[in-house]
């Protein structure tokens, strides 16, 4: 998966720069599936709409982004049980983080 670009959003946002950026040659997952287009980033949200003045292009070259989606909530793998159909589930939803809550594998044993 070396064409993809998962983009993070930490505490430090893109706010804190003023400048306009275009994104160019990107798949952009849209909920359902990723589409071909360029996205934009004024003040530090991302955008459709081309602002009227562009600071920097970032060319992707037919890469993707992908938004961190996160399941935060779960005890589905606090056993080995699944597992492997479990994770693929989550990888197939795009959920790239799990914390898991109430037990460990090594209290079902």
């Amino acid at each position: 998966m070396k064409n993809i670009i998962i983009l993070l959003f930490f505490t430090i946002s893109f706010s804190s720069n003023s400048q306009n950026i275009e994104i160019k040659n990107a798949s952009w997952f849209n909920g359902i599936k990723f589409q071909k287009e360029n996205i934009f980033i004024k003040n530090g949200k991302f955008t459709f709409y081309k602002p009227d003045t562009i600071h920097k292009i970032i060319n992707l070259n037919d890469k993707f982004i992908l938004p961190p989606y996160g399941e935060t909530h779960t005890h589905n793998l606090s056993n080995n049980y699944g597992i492997d159909y479990l994770l693929k589930e989550y990888k197939n939803q795009g959920i790239l983080y799990i914390q898991v809550l109430g037990g460990s594998q090594k209290g079902e044993e």
